[in-house]
């Protein structure tokens, strides 16, 4: 009876972190100073813009972050079930060495916010003044917010807290046919490809999928129901009408016999794909989500006549609150088994690195900061590293810049150079250059 939500969320409110990242720098004065302005001006418009490339590729740095939401009806026993569930979720997450963080109230309201009211303009998260005395839901909507929807599309409009005018679309998509195997390496591909970096989703996002924890031996009965039909119903005619139904009869025997053994469970889950873009950027956007799912076997869709629902459905608790029964009365929720789920679960994403540094956007945009001597955000135990590659890759110039940010954290810098290649870069910060 209890509901897990999993939403991955691609964003552009980068600017405190970027702002951070720099302080080092900013701090030192000087030429430091005026390289921070300089690069934290240009990583705040690839934010927007996305880096220039050659490629056509929209590398716009963003910001990923996963939360996972609990919830089941309110019962007598309700939140002592959800905090225990919490305290060993968080175990598990800290036994794999994954980080974490408990998500409070005022971080839960500028998430809600941001989802209510999406402003594609700003770099920074949107600021929530709440009464605690008062409900929760006092302090979410924008006073200003207006939302019209449409048979493909959410319209949000409003004005920022300049009284700048804004208008967001939002489109949620669903998967109309699934690969016949799904692998964990899938996910994180879906939204942009390592190997085809041209095929990706260039906007913001949200993944959605809610799974409802279901009482096995019901869904145990279910197989090997849907077995018995198909097997008895195996004949000429049937097949000449539906030539899979012998293979879908054998997976389902597999299900009955594997969930009957505890080896398998079947879950009823909600999955959904939400785009927040402008309405000129549309046809583009929902073009590369769809031919990104599909270079791995995906058919996404953009969903007709069921946006409004899918949109508050792939919000925090909604499922719980009546829309599941009400999408399994709509043909919306799919069942899966585990295994499945596990792999589907959008929680893949790059590593974020140090908290400040030189900023590196990652192979997937994400916001970056590489410090090789941060042994307190990261685990590192060695600081020796190699740099690799290609004449004129650009070894040289990144080095540079690390250099750079290794002075400004204070570090002491040696260089034994061949070629003078550091020699102008010595000179620009002060230091000894011997020949």
């Amino acid at each position: 009876g209890v509901d897990c939500t999993v939403m991955l969320h691609k964003h552009h409110y980068v600017s405190a972190a970027i702002e951070h990242g720099f302080d080092p720098m900013m701090n030192q004065g000087g030429i430091y100073q005026q390289l921070a302005q300089m690069s934290e001006k240009y990583h705040l418009e690839a934010a927007i813009e996305g880096y220039p490339n050659g490629r056509n590729i929209a590398a716009k740095l963003s910001d990923y972050r996963v939360y996972l939401f609990f919830s089941q009806q309110l019962g007598t026993d309700a939140s002592l079930y959800l905090n225990n569930l919490r305290s060993n979720i968080e175990s598990e997450l800290n036994v794999a060495g994954l980080a974490h963080a408990r998500l409070e109230r005022h971080d839960f309201l500028v998430l809600m916010r941001t989802l209510l009211c999406p402003q594609l303009e700003s770099m920074d998260w949107p600021d929530v003044d709440h009464d605690e005395a008062s409900p929760l839901s006092h302090a979410i909507p924008s006073g200003n917010s207006l939302f019209s929807a449409h048979d493909l599309s959410v319209d949000c409009e409003g004005s920022d807290a300049d009284g700048h005018p804004f208008k967001t679309r939002i489109i949620n998509c669903h998967i109309e046919k699934w690969p016949d195997e799904l692998a964990l390496w899938q996910t994180p591909d879906l939204f942009a490809n390592l190997l085809r970096p041209e095929h990706g989703i260039p906007c913001s996002f949200l993944i959605s999928l809610t799974i409802r924890g279901v009482n096995q031996d019901k869904m145990i009965a279910r197989a090997k129901s849907r077995a018995k039909s198909l097997n008895a119903n195996a004949n000429a005619i049937q097949l000449f009408l539906n030539p899979s139904a012998r293979d879908e009869g054998q997976a389902w025997n597999f299900i009955h016999e594997e969930s009957s053994r505890d080896n398998l469970s079947l879950l009823p889950t909600f999955y959904n794909l939400m785009l927040f873009t402008t309405p000129d950027k549309e046809r583009e956007v929902v073009a590369k989500a769809i031919g990104s799912y599909r270079q791995l076997g995906f058919e996404l869709q953009q969903s007709r006549a069921t946006q409004w629902v899918r949109y508050l459905a792939s919000l925090p608790f909604f499922m719980t609150e009546g829309f599941f029964k009400d999408f399994e009365a709509l043909g919306l929720i799919k069942t899966m088994t585990h295994y499945n789920i596990a792999n589907l679960m959008p929680i893949v994403a790059d590593m974020k690195g140090a908290r400040s540094g030189l900023l590196l956007p990652t192979h997937r945009h994400q916001l970056f900061f590489l410090d090789t001597f941060d042994n307190k955000s990261l685990p590192i135990t060695n600081f020796n590293f190699l740099t690799v590659g290609s004449s004129g890759a650009g070894k040289s110039m990144f080095q540079q810049a690390q250099i750079l940010s290794g002075l400004a954290l204070g570090e002491i810098t040696y260089v034994i150079d061949l070629g003078q290649s550091y020699k102008h870069l010595c000179e620009l910060v002060g230091g000894t250059y011997i020949d």
